[in-house]
Protein backbone atom coordinates (compact mmCIF):
# COMPACT_ATOMS: atom_id res chain seq x y z
CA UNK A 1 0.00 0.00 0.00
CA UNK A 2 0.77 3.78 -0.48
CA UNK A 3 2.69 2.90 -4.00
CA UNK A 4 2.35 6.05 -5.89
CA UNK A 5 0.86 6.31 -9.24
CA UNK A 6 0.69 9.88 -9.70
CA UNK A 7 2.33 12.51 -8.01
CA UNK A 8 2.68 16.54 -9.14
CA UNK A 9 3.79 18.24 -6.08
CA UNK A 10 0.28 19.42 -4.91
CA UNK A 11 -1.72 16.56 -6.34
CA UNK A 12 -1.03 12.74 -5.17
CA UNK A 13 -3.13 9.70 -6.20
CA UNK A 14 -1.71 6.32 -4.44
CA UNK A 15 -2.73 2.71 -3.88
CA UNK A 16 -4.66 3.16 -0.31
CA UNK A 17 -6.13 -0.90 -0.69
CA UNK A 18 -5.80 -4.51 -2.55
CA UNK A 19 -7.78 -6.78 -1.42
CA UNK A 20 -8.95 -10.17 -2.97
CA UNK A 21 -12.90 -11.43 -2.56
CA UNK A 22 -13.11 -14.30 -4.38
CA UNK A 23 -14.83 -15.38 -7.55
CA UNK A 24 -18.10 -14.38 -6.41
CA UNK A 25 -16.81 -10.69 -5.42
CA UNK A 26 -14.96 -10.58 -8.46
CA UNK A 27 -11.75 -11.60 -7.44
CA UNK A 28 -8.54 -8.94 -6.91
CA UNK A 29 -9.29 -5.25 -6.47
CA UNK A 30 -7.09 -2.20 -6.06
CA UNK A 31 -8.06 0.89 -5.03
CA UNK A 32 -6.96 4.21 -5.06
CA UNK A 33 -7.07 7.42 -2.97
CA UNK A 34 -6.67 11.09 -4.60
CA UNK A 35 -5.26 13.45 -2.85
CA UNK A 36 -5.85 17.49 -3.68
CA UNK A 37 -5.38 21.22 -2.24
CA UNK A 38 -7.94 22.89 -0.54
CA UNK A 39 -8.65 26.26 0.61
CA UNK A 40 -11.57 29.11 1.50
CA UNK A 41 -11.34 30.34 -1.83
CA UNK A 42 -11.37 26.81 -4.01
CA UNK A 43 -9.93 23.40 -4.29
CA UNK A 44 -8.06 21.46 -6.85
CA UNK A 45 -7.84 17.36 -6.98
CA UNK A 46 -7.00 15.09 -9.58
CA UNK A 47 -8.66 11.94 -9.85
CA UNK A 48 -9.95 9.24 -11.91
CA UNK A 49 -13.68 10.83 -11.13
CA UNK A 50 -14.97 13.47 -12.51
CA UNK A 51 -17.29 15.38 -10.98
CA UNK A 52 -19.75 18.25 -11.83
CA UNK A 53 -21.93 20.73 -10.48
CA UNK A 54 -25.63 20.88 -10.93
CA UNK A 55 -26.58 23.63 -9.26
CA UNK A 56 -26.67 25.06 -5.87
CA UNK A 57 -26.22 21.89 -3.92
CA UNK A 58 -25.91 19.33 -5.79
CA UNK A 59 -23.16 17.55 -8.31
CA UNK A 60 -23.02 14.07 -9.95
CA UNK A 61 -20.17 11.81 -10.09
CA UNK A 62 -18.65 9.91 -13.45
CA UNK A 63 -15.72 7.34 -13.74
CA UNK A 64 -13.35 8.61 -16.10
CA UNK A 65 -10.40 6.59 -15.37
CA UNK A 66 -9.92 3.63 -17.15
CA UNK A 67 -7.38 0.77 -15.91
CA UNK A 68 -5.41 -2.25 -17.88
CA UNK A 69 -3.72 -4.58 -15.81
CA UNK A 70 -0.62 -6.51 -17.74
CA UNK A 71 0.44 -10.07 -16.31
CA UNK A 72 2.26 -13.07 -17.67
CA UNK A 73 2.17 -11.57 -21.01
CA UNK A 74 -1.47 -10.73 -21.34
CA UNK A 75 -3.38 -7.37 -21.07
CA UNK A 76 -6.50 -6.83 -19.16
CA UNK A 77 -9.33 -4.59 -19.57
CA UNK A 78 -10.16 -3.35 -15.49
CA UNK A 79 -13.70 -3.10 -15.07
CA UNK A 80 -14.43 -0.42 -12.41
CA UNK A 81 -15.20 -1.18 -9.02
CA UNK A 82 -16.29 1.78 -7.21
CA UNK A 83 -15.94 5.27 -6.69
CA UNK A 84 -16.01 6.67 -2.83
CA UNK A 85 -17.13 10.56 -3.93
CA UNK A 86 -15.92 13.48 -1.67
CA UNK A 87 -15.09 11.69 1.41
CA UNK A 88 -12.26 13.39 2.44
CA UNK A 89 -11.69 16.46 3.34
CA UNK A 90 -8.74 16.72 0.50
CA UNK A 91 -9.54 13.98 -1.54
CA UNK A 92 -11.74 11.00 -2.44
CA UNK A 93 -11.35 7.46 -3.37
CA UNK A 94 -11.87 5.09 -7.13
CA UNK A 95 -11.25 1.40 -7.76
CA UNK A 96 -11.01 -1.00 -10.43
CA UNK A 97 -11.14 -5.30 -10.32
CA UNK A 98 -7.54 -6.00 -11.98
CA UNK A 99 -8.83 -8.96 -14.11
CA UNK A 100 -12.40 -8.95 -15.91
CA UNK A 101 -14.11 -12.51 -14.55
CA UNK A 102 -13.78 -14.46 -17.47
CA UNK A 103 -9.59 -14.11 -17.22
CA UNK A 104 -9.98 -16.39 -14.26
CA UNK A 105 -11.91 -19.21 -16.69
CA UNK A 106 -10.37 -18.42 -19.76
CA UNK A 107 -6.52 -17.72 -18.50
CA UNK A 108 -6.34 -19.96 -15.52
CA UNK A 109 -6.08 -16.78 -12.86
CA UNK A 110 -6.36 -18.54 -9.40
CA UNK A 111 -7.37 -16.48 -6.52
CA UNK A 112 -3.64 -17.32 -4.73
CA UNK A 113 -1.01 -15.76 -7.68
CA UNK A 114 1.89 -14.64 -7.04
CA UNK A 115 3.59 -12.31 -9.36
CA UNK A 116 3.99 -9.26 -10.70
CA UNK A 117 1.04 -7.31 -12.29
CA UNK A 118 1.69 -4.22 -14.18
CA UNK A 119 -1.28 -1.24 -14.09
CA UNK A 120 -2.24 1.98 -16.21
CA UNK A 121 -4.36 4.01 -15.45
CA UNK A 122 -5.46 6.53 -17.94
CA UNK A 123 -8.28 9.26 -18.36
CA UNK A 124 -7.39 11.05 -14.66
CA UNK A 125 -9.24 14.51 -14.31
CA UNK A 126 -8.21 17.75 -12.80
CA UNK A 127 -11.38 18.99 -11.18
CA UNK A 128 -11.44 22.83 -10.07
CA UNK A 129 -13.50 24.57 -7.90
CA UNK A 130 -13.84 28.16 -6.92
CA UNK A 131 -15.25 30.20 -4.50
CA UNK A 132 -18.06 32.79 -6.35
Amino acid sequence: MGKELYNDGAHRIFVSWLDNVGLQGGGYRIGFRAVGTYSRNGASLISGTQYKTLGENNFSIEMVAKMKSEYKGSIYESATYGGGGLNFKDGDEFSFYLFPNNAYEKDGITLNENGIVRLTVTGLYQNLWSRK
